[in-house]
């Protein structure tokens, strides 16, 4: 079952939660890139619950501003953002590769999601703005 269409932005405070079973999440682990890993297991709030007598993993993301995914970069280790490039320029600045940076989570994060949606029968998505 699928009710999102994708992360909701420009609004005040937006909500994104996702419940999947013990087994997709832990295959989806698997197979996802390091950097999706560490993302999934350290930065989120990884809840294990019991539902219609099955094991499983239950993400909530609150956030206020444009993007959940600002600062995450900071917290992560560098070696995943060697591959963004610091512009050269005399007006790139701190909060501009900051920004490209956590721009690289919010794909990691989105690239995991997809692979736990996959499989429409164990996964259940939402997201609620006001």
């Amino acid at each position: 079952m699928k009710i999102r269409d994708g992360q909701v932005s420009n609004s005040s405070s937006s909500t994104f939660i996702l419940i999947t079973t013990k087994e997709n999440y832990e295959a989806c682990l698997k197979e996802a890139s390091e950097l999706s890993r560490i993302i999934a297991k350290k930065k989120l709030r990884e809840d294990k619950i019991r539902l219609l007598g099955r094991n499983m993993v239950k993400f909530v993301m609150h956030y206020s501003d444009e993007s959940a995914f600002s600062g995450w970069s900071e917290e992560l280790p560098k070696k995943f953002f060697k591959e963004v490039p610091l512009k050269e320029s005399d007006d790139e600045d701190e909060w501009e590769y900051g920004r490209r940076c956590d721009e690289k989570v919010e794909e990691a994060w989105n690239a995991f999601v997809e692979m736990l949606e996959k499989n429409k029968n164990e996964t259940f998505s939402a997201s609620e703005s006001n």
